[in-house]
């Protein structure tokens, strides 16, 4: 069974909502970009969806594992539409190919040209260590997502931690402090252990890989070169950990980071005992 809305606006263009559930495989998207600036475009030929898009508002599941998508394309076709993609079991590395077809209706003030079309997101431009990176990926009209529908993905879980580090944030800022209160509009705190500098929003992707980083240093699977910057490091390897990819492809992609970066003296783990451990992650 699928249902599939499509929908317009004259600010995020095309977007699209599906649940699908087909034999061993479920596939759900919310909001999902489709860089289309009108109908002609959408039912010219498959479209193809952005991977960056796909990777934070789309999710799968095979055998009600976590899978990954690849290669997705859409197409409308006399009020059907096609969805093609790969859909990759993340645990075995099994790919399959994944076909849809959905009736769905045109929305009435979409254009057939000249809509609005923004421009895919650059990887290589993201910056995962400045937290507007996640508002640009995620969508930075938070009083109106709600609305458009819930982040889907890998967003799901990054939006929960950004929503939990708020709520501990507002549970802070719920308590008396003492000494002076000034700052209502972001300026500095004065208490009485001294000034108090508000903590920047939380880099889930970031944090995830230093945590990495520190395990690694722990199980001793790195030697670090003197004075060498660990930050760094853990930023090389963020985009790798926040990419698409098996256990397998991300510890390989890791592995060239280590002994490539000026950071890493020697590295004593292989490629085959990290993919297990990125498994496990």
């Amino acid at each position: 069974m699928a249902t599939a809305t499509l929908h317009f606006d004259r600010d995020h263009g095309f977007e699209l909502d599906l649940a699908a559930d087909e034999s061993s495989i479920s596939l759900r998207c919310d909001r999902l970009p489709v860089r289309v600036d009108g109908t002609i475009a959408l039912s010219a030929g498959p479209v193809a969806l952005d991977r960056l898009d796909v990777l934070f508002k789309a999710s799968a599941t095979m055998d009600g594992e976590p899978a990954q998508l690849h290669g997705a394309t859409l197409q409308l076709v006399d009020g059907v539409l096609v969805l093609h993609t790969e859909v990759e079991d993340v645990e075995t590395g099994d790919v399959v190919d994944f076909d849809l077809r959905i009736p769905v209706s045109v929305p009435a003030d979409a254009p057939a040209s000249g809509g609005p079309l923004a421009p895919a997101l650059d990887e290589d431009e993201l910056d995962w260590a400045d937290e507007t990176t996640m508002e640009r990926v995620l969508g930075s009209d938070s009083e109106a997502a709600p609305a458009r529908g819930r982040a889907g993905g890998l967003a799901s879980l990054l939006q929960a931690i950004r929503t939990a580090g708020e709520g501990e944030d507002e549970e802070a800022d719920g308590g008396e402090l003492d000494g002076d209160e000034e700052g209502e509009d972001g300026d500095e705190f004065d208490t009485d252990d001294g000034p108090f500098d508000p903590a920047p929003a939380p880099n889930p992707i970031r944090d995830e890989s230093r945590s990495l980083v520190d395990i690694m240093l722990k199980q001793e699977w790195l030697a670090i070169a003197e004075d060498a910057d660990v930050d760094a490091l853990a930023d090389a390897i963020a985009p790798v950990l926040g990419g698409r990819g098996s256990a397998e492809t991300k510890a390989a992609r890791i592995g060239d980071v280590l002994l490539s970066h000026p950071a890493v003296d020697e590295v004593f783990v292989d490629d085959d005992a990290l993919a297990e451990f990125l498994e496990r992650w």
